[in-house]
């Protein structure tokens, strides 16, 4: 597209020992996206339609720590499995639309922290490079 390419896509084509992995964290992802909207309707169906976000949430935490194993990169791990224990948390602690809704701002700031926490260990990675 206008002949910028994203970082990803760039040192995937200059490094073909890469193409592996990408084709890996592409196929991860599709798995993540096909559960995040096959589990929700299973739960509805269930009769649990509070547990909706919780199972998205659960699905974002496995991806992520599928990353981590793979990229070994430090903040999925923390994200990712707080992802996972913090929803499974709430829903045996609260139901309908408490849950739903404490659920959804616990992995909002859950996922704020992974992102917050990733931008910083990328700037230290890369100390020389100035910040926007």
């Amino acid at each position: 597209m206008g002949g910028t390419e994203n970082a990803w896509a760039g040192a995937t084509a200059r490094r073909p020992s890469r193409r592996p992995l990408g084709k890996a964290v592409t196929i991860a992802t599709l798995a993540q996206l096909a559960a995040s909207f096959g589990l929700p309707v299973a739960v509805a169906a269930a009769g649990r339609p509070d547990l909706i976000v919780g199972t998205v949430s659960v699905t974002i935490g496995i991806l992520l720590l599928w990353l981590r194993a793979r990229l070994g990169t430090p903040g999925h791990l923390v994200a990712g499995v707080l992802l996972v224990i913090v929803p499974a948390a709430l829903a045996a602690a609260l139901a309908g639309n408490a849950l739903t809704a404490a659920t959804g701002l616990a992995t909002g700031a859950i996922l704020l922290g992974s992102a917050i926490a990733g931008v910083r260990w990328l700037a230290s990675q890369h100390p020389n490079r100035s910040t926007p």
